[in-house]
């Protein structure tokens, strides 16, 4: 009941390579104690757009093995804390964000991250809640300012049913103990679906197809674990960003309506049929792969496409295997 295998929660590229260049960062005055934390992997801080923004907490030493060029999800997940989508060029954070890692690279996969192994996960949550706030084995707190806790993580394989998962329970808890809002992930299901090879024509036919698969399906796509947390404000995505006009290819399709829920997100209701995800936020446009129709068949699969390169979707920070500290996908 206690052990899952939770994963980072956000649409996995097909690239580990940084794309776009970012502008050399303006100096920000940052100043004050962190009133948000980011309970995610270790972020690459020393980029251009995060020096000198980052509190960097790691006393189970995972930075010790933890390459740059494998930081990816935290460096997402603090570059959107600290500046939001870069194409919209909004005013960064001008308090520092204070960072805790929970995530370690794959022992088997480079490109991608998981939750420490050998730990179960409640009692790292709860130990690192703990650490913040009020301080453990008789140490102090070391950031007893924080209010707003983001952990975006989820158990793809486990969506609510009816039963609250242990996780979200403790976090519901925590947030009453502690006076602490728990920001979190409505969760990703990124598997394909299938629609009937009639709808696949065009773009047109294709988006009302998968708009109502969407609907029928929706017992597939419960909120994840620990977004089925009572007492933390759950977020789920929308299909939006500030990316601007996307050309049109023979390849990709736009499937989802503007703005509307992205068809990757997690959908409620919650436990005891509470609404869920509390709130929308735009999460990034997705594309999808145009099928090819072969003669006879009735279904084709939906894949999404890798849009790192072209775009769209929400422009953050990332680190890079030459070691350059600008760039972006």
């Amino acid at each position: 009941m206690f052990v899952s295998p939770f994963v980072p929660m956000s649409v996995t590229l097909e690239t580990t390579e940084s794309i776009v260049e970012t502008r050399v960062a303006t100096f920000d005055r940052i100043e004050g104690k962190p009133r948000v934390a980011l309970l995610d992997g270790l972020p690459f801080a020393n980029h251009d757009m995060l020096r000198g923004r980052l509190l960097i907490d790691d006393p189970d030493g995972l930075g010790d093995n933890y390459p740059v060029a494998a930081r990816h999800h935290g460096t997402a997940m603090a570059s959107l804390i600290v500046r939001g989508d870069l194409s919209a060029d909004d005013r960064p954070l001008d308090r520092p964000l204070y960072v805790r890692p929970i995530l370690q690279p794959h022992e088997f996969r480079p490109d991608s991250e998981q939750v420490v192994p050998d730990r179960l996960l409640t009692d790292l949550l709860h130990r690192a809640i703990r650490r913040i706030v009020v301080g453990e084995g008789g140490s102090k707190a070391v950031a007893p300012s924080v209010r707003i806790v983001n952990p975006s993580i989820g158990v793809p394989s486990r969506a609510l049913t009816s039963r609250m998962s242990p996780v979200g329970r403790l976090l519901g808890w925590l947030a009453v103990s502690y006076n602490l809002l728990f920001v979190v992930s409505a969760g990703n299901h990124t598997d394909d679906f299938t629609i009937p090879a009639d709808a696949a024509r065009n773009a047109e036919t294709a988006r009302s197809a998968a708009t109502q698969l969407s609907f029928q399906t929706s017992l597939l796509r419960g909120i994840l674990p620990p977004g089925d947390a009572l007492n933390a404000l759950t977020v789920g995505a929308t299909h939006a960003d500030n990316f601007g006009t996307v050309e049109a290819s023979h390849t990709v399709w736009d499937i989802t309506y503007p703005d509307a829920p992205a068809h990757y997100g997690a959908v409620g209701p919650g436990v005891d049929r509470s609404v869920k995800p509390d709130l929308h936020h735009m999460g990034g446009r997705a594309l999808y792969m145009r099928p090819v129709v072969a003669p006879g068949q009735t279904e084709v699969p939906l894949r999404l496409a890798n849009t790192a390169l072209p775009g769209p979707g929400l422009q953050v920070v990332a680190p890079d295997s030459s070691g350059a500290t600008n760039r972006a996908v």
